[in-house]
C-alpha cells in the first residue's frame, strides 16, 4: 500500500500489528511509566527475539529524545528502529523473526 501524506501514525501501526500476527509475532503497546520517548511497540518473536518500533506519520521523523531512546536500545543489543512505512516495518520484523533463536 502506498504512503498517504494525511495518514495517521495509528493507522500504520495498526496495520503492521495485524499483518505480523501471521508470522507468530506478538505485539505489545510499549509504555514506560515516568519515561518519555519510549518506542510505540514492543514485538516478541517466536524465536525469542524482541524488537522495538517507533511509528511516525508519513514524512515525519522522531524527536531527539526518541532517537536517543532507540539508540540506547540498539546499544544494548536490541533491534530498534522508527518508520513511517508499513512495508518496511513488516519486512524488518519478518527478517528478525527468521533469525536463529536466542
Amino acid at each position: 500500500m502506498a504512503k498517504r501524506k494525511n495518514e495517521l501514525e495509528k493507522e500504520i501501526e495498526d496495520d503492521v500489528v495485524k499483518d505480523v500476527k501471521a508470522f507468530g509475532i506478538l505485539s505489545i503497546k510499549f509504555k514506560v511509566p515516568g519515561r518519555r520517548n519510549a518506542p510505540d511497540r514492543l514485538f516478541l518473536c517466536s524465536n525469542g527475539r524482541a524488537a522495538f518500533i517507533e511509528f511516525k506519520r508519513p514524512g515525519k521523523k522522531p524527536r531527539r529524545g526518541q532517537y536517543a531512546f532507540l539508540k540506547a536500545l540498539r546499544d544494548m543489543g536490541y533491534p530498534a528502529t522508527w518508520t513511517d512505512d508499513r512495508a518496511f516495518a513488516i519486512n524488518w520484523l519478518f527478517d528478525i523473526s527468521q533469525r536463529p533463536p536466542v
